[in-house]
């Protein structure tokens, strides 16, 4: 039915896709972030796919079939020769057409289109906001990896970054990580910050904007259009969501401590809303 008047038409929301962790789900990181409580709370539209399970052929298991994406980053700790990666799954126009779904079924707004991730997630949304900027307003990401040779983009994309210092998984300083059975070499956290500030066109060197018993947080910018880049690292935190209802609770020895200092999906959303897309 076409509405009476242009007043009558539904209004254009923001649109987050929120990627879920190597052995998670959309069903289970909807739960543990809360992404759709706060949707409904401050009206704008949460999507959660799936990645691809190793045996594509049976149900999802967190252990025995373990989802992944290909972010781009290497063979994954849950699906080794099994992974997304490894079967160069194209996550990349998945996720594009997803947004281009989501936009058939409900007016979106293109200048408030963010990509939120954890883990293998993060990398994912790092990896889509590389290759497809024009599409991004803003990144979130929790205790991921951004790939080695970002020198620009070419649409500014903000980002912001949260990492728990003692994540055994993505240390901060780096190096080795992971378990007895799969080892991986990481870069320092850092870098996934610093690399996008500069590939931005931000300056090298941040400013502190807290230095607390909670939280330690760096601010890159904003330029003249708005565009920041912002690292928060959590205090006595691992490799968890940050605030997260995880139902899957995983030994401290894999995943480290759990604080409940910050809430990442509130933050994210607050960094979110104050950065839509100008150029």
């Amino acid at each position: 039915m076409v509405p009476a008047n242009r007043h009558d038409a539904p209004r254009a929301r923001p649109l987050v896709v929120m990627l879920h962790g190597a052995g998670g789900s959309a069903g289970r990181v909807i739960g543990s972030t809360r992404w759709d409580e706060i949707a409904e709370r401050e009206g704008f539209v949460v999507a959660c796919p799936n990645g691809t399970p190793s045996n594509e052929s049976k149900r999802e298991s967190f252990l025995r079939n373990p989802q992944t994406w290909n972010s781009g980053q290497g063979t994954s700790l849950a699906a080794d020769k099994l992974s997304a990666q490894a079967k160069a799954i194209d996550d990349v126009g998945f996720i594009a057409a997803l947004i281009e779904k989501m936009a058939s079924v409900t007016p979106i707004d293109r200048r408030r289109i963010f990509v939120a991730g954890h883990s293998n997630g993060a990398g994912m949304a790092f990896r889509f906001a590389r290759e497809r900027p024009e599409l991004v307003a803003a990144v979130g990401v929790m205790a991921g990896h951004l790939g080695e040779g970002l020198c620009s983009l070419a649409s500014p994309v903000s980002l912001i970054a949260i990492s728990g210092d003692q994540d055994p998984l993505a240390p901060l300083e780096g190096g080795v990580a992971g378990t007895r059975r799969f080892k991986m070499m990481t870069r320092p956290a850092r870098l996934n910050s610093s690399d996008w500030a500069r590939a931005n066109g931000l300056p090298e060197q941040p400013h502190s904007i807290q230095d607390d018993e909670r939280v330690v947080a760096r601010q890159w910018g904003p330029d003249g259009n708005g565009t920041e880049v912002r690292w928060v690292v959590v205090r006595n935190h691992g490799h968890s969501w940050a605030g997260g209802k995880e139902k899957i609770k995983l030994p401290d020895f894999l995943v480290g401590p759990k604080s409940e200092q910050i809430d990442a999906t509130c933050e994210m959303w607050a960094f979110f809303e104050s950065h839509p897309k100008l150029q």
